[in-house]
């Protein structure tokens, strides 16, 4: 059996094991950087470029490599290093790639465009218009589509190599200088710039470009939506330089100024998943004159994508979240998801997001057509969202509005309920059909502050005219009191009730009254009318802290008749 004792050239994993041995025994120096057998040593000064040079020599005489001297260069002003020229003002194409890819001649097949493509690609970040210029040419790469080179063709061609020869030096990253990420966003698609500024100054040196074609979904978006998509795409394709640190955000879209820097703001669903997938970022949003936004030409010449994005998980996660939040109560996830599968109207509304087109002459999809930019299809739910609220089908609607009546409050209050989670078109209109003598009701409470006995009574309004039926059923009982302890109340209503008795209206003990109401108010709340009347005489003597003998035996001294 034979075997190699040293790595063979040729090898098809030669140069990955190559490359894998250096690292690992050149990463811990400082200032050694290496990519296959190329190895660059770098520093800021001449002292820690020998240091650098000094250690790496050692190490590699340990590890018993050799380099050839006649291939090796020192103490250059500027290097290319893998297919880039860096030198001491930034980084931009090798000069000799670029005059190879000039060299060219015009592509005649579909494999040669490809070919082109691939090589002109490693400088696209130094070319703000690089994806309207290849516009053209990729459409030759398409599948099922017949080459034919045109003068259309032509010109992207010519065009593409006079780009190449006039790309421009980006700047290097430096951790201690403020970072600036500027975005755009057209109907055509979004684009961001990262750049960083100058010391005590206003001036601001370019980092690279990036930009991308909308998806044909992106298309239908609002023009805030579009805006926001492209601080979001823009920040998060600049990661790696902005995480962990204060950097600005500058847009020429005045709503995302408000919309980001403001903690308050209640923004659409849309913009407010995507402010979730930025929490890990410190940044402030600033508006910028778009004629001087350095990114609003290059967003309207993205690169072209050829599927859409896939949602992010986090994303995912928050419709979710919202999902099982917005459930009402006595109702299950499954049971909207069945009704919507079989609700004709929301199957149609479903169609139409998808498609991006509504049918203007439907009577049915129009309250959902003029709020299409608040909706949003759960797949995994199978439900409807309309910002964070569930869109109820037909079929559980009326039920949905008696579950947000269920404690008997004002109309005003029972859509206001219903509105914090749910939502269908005429909503507040079918409330007023359900309930249509739906007015306020409130509690009465009487309490005996000697024996803790109280008197409780459903009233439609708190005028002191619609409360003396009340006492006068509670004094025939037990007697005019000699003194009435009130919460905060109308003033004028307590001169009412005083003329009525004459009786005292002592000083008003709101903090007795609050936390007694409070405790018979939950009780209250969870019964019907109907339960409210037979249950009565047991609320009667309750209280939130009982004495030791029932309210009634310290009342009149024995135990009340079942």
């Amino acid at each position: 059996l034979f075997q190699y004792k040293r790595l063979n050239y040729g090898t098809n994993s030669a140069a990955e094991i190559f490359q894998n041995v250096l690292q690992q025994n050149l990463s811990d120096i400082r200032g050694v950087k290496n990519l296959v057998d190329d190895i660059i040593i770098h520093g800021k000064t001449r002292k820690s470029h020998d240091e650098a040079l000094e250690n790496c020599l050692k190490r590699l005489a340990a590890l018993n490599f050799k380099v050839k001297g006649e291939k090796c260069e020192f103490l250059q002003d500027e290097i290319t290093f893998f297919g880039l020229k860096f030198t001491a003002a930034g980084t931009k194409p090798d000069p000799e790639s670029i005059e190879n890819m000039v060299r060219v001649q015009a592509p005649k097949t579909a494999g040669e465009v490809r070919s082109l493509l691939g090589m002109a690609n490693t400088c696209h970040e130094y070319i703000p218009d690089y994806a309207t210029i290849t516009a053209p040419l990729r459409e030759l790469t398409k599948k099922n589509i017949a080459f034919k080179w045109e003068n259309r063709h032509q010109k992207a061609f010519e065009q593409l190599k006079k780009k190449l020869t006039s790309t421009q030096v980006m700047a290097y990253f430096d951790t201690k200088k403020r970072s600036l990420v500027i975005v755009d966003g057209s109907p055509y698609g979004i684009s961001a710039i990262l750049a960083q500024k100058e010391h005590h100054s206003q001036q601001y040196k370019i980092l690279s470009y990036a930009s991308r074609a909308l998806s044909p979904v992106e298309t239908r978006y609002s023009q805030t939506d579009i805006e926001g998509l492209s601080l979001v795409w823009g920040i998060e394709h600049f990661r790696m330089f902005l995480i962990g640190s204060e950097f600005d955000v500058i847009t020429d879209h005045k709503a995302l100024e408000s919309i980001f820097n403001n903690p308050r703001s209640r923004p659409p669903a849309r913009i407010e998943r995507w402010m979730m997938r930025l929490q890990p970022f410190n940044f402030k949003v600033i508006y910028r004159k778009g004629s001087l936004n350095e990114a609003d030409n290059l967003s309207r010449h993205p690169a072209v994508i050829e599927r859409e994005q896939i949602t992010s998980t986090s994303a995912e996660g928050y419709v979710n979240y919202v999902t099982n939040c917005s459930v009402p109560k006595s109702m299950t996830l499954d049971e909207i998801k069945k009704a919507t599968h079989n609700d004709p109207v929301l199957q149609k509304v479903k169609k139409c997001m998808k498609e991006g087109k509504w049918d203007e002459n439907d009577p049915d999809l129009k309250p959902f057509r003029l709020c299409a930019d608040e909706l949003t299809y759960n797949a995994s739910a199978g439900i409807l969202l309309k910002n964070t609220r569930l869109v109820i089908p037909t079929p559980l609607q009326e039920r949905a509005t008696k579950l947000g009546h269920i404690g008997h409050q004002g109309i005003e209050k029972t859509k206001s309920l219903l509105r914090e989670k749910i939502w269908y078109p005429n909503m507040d209109k079918r409330v007023k059909e359900m309930y249509p003598e739906l007015h306020g009701q409130y509690l009465l409470v009487v309490i005996d502050t000697y024996s803790k006995f109280a008197e409780i009574e459903i009233v439609n309004s708190t005028e002191a005219k619609t409360c003396i039926p009340k006492l006068d059923t509670i004094f025939a009982r037990y007697g005019i009191p000699s003194k009435i302890k009130t919460d905060n109340g109308p003033s004028e209503h307590y001169t009412v009730v005083q003329r009525k008795y004459n009786t005292i209206i002592a000083e008003r003990d709101g903090k007795t009254v609050t936390r007694n109401v409070s405790h018979f108010k939950k009780v209250v709340m969870e019964e019907s009318v109907e339960e409210q009347e037979d249950t009565a005489p047991g609320r009667s003597t309750e209280t939130e802290e009982p004495p030791k003998q029932e309210p009634s035996v310290r009342r009149s001294t024995r135990m009340k008749r079942p």
